[in-house]
């Protein structure tokens, strides 16, 4: 048997180091809107800024090599849907929001 011996490229360190960088700086701006607004809108950040940490989250167990297992490979998708279902909830309160400002829908922002 034959030992490979492992290497960091570009890709399996440095572009998702980048990625969660990136995610981290989103979080914190998400988090300080969060903070700032209210009612309704409150509700979408939340929303919005648990979709990103879930997103941040997976991405740090990428790139400390938890992929390679059977386990995480399912765990991973199972993030993906969650960060999906999040998103998905984060924009359907956007659209209700833009409905009752526009006055399309009867019902204030609560």
């Amino acid at each position: 048997m034959d030992i490979q011996p492992v290497s960091l490229t570009a890709y399996n360190f440095f572009l998702p180091l980048v990625a969660i960088i990136t995610l981290c700086l989103a979080v914190i701006v998400a988090l300080d809107c969060a903070w700032r607004v209210e009612k309704r809108l409150k509700t979408f950040m939340k929303l919005a800024t648990a979709a990103l940490f879930i997103l941040l989250a997976k991405k740090i167990l990428e790139i400390t090599g938890f992929q390679e297992s059977d386990f995480f490979k399912n765990f991973f998708q199972y993030l993906d849907i969650a960060v999906s279902l999040f998103l998905l909830a984060s924009m359907v309160e956007m659209y209700k929001i833009i409905r009752s400002l526009d006055n399309e829908n009867p019902k204030a922002p609560k």
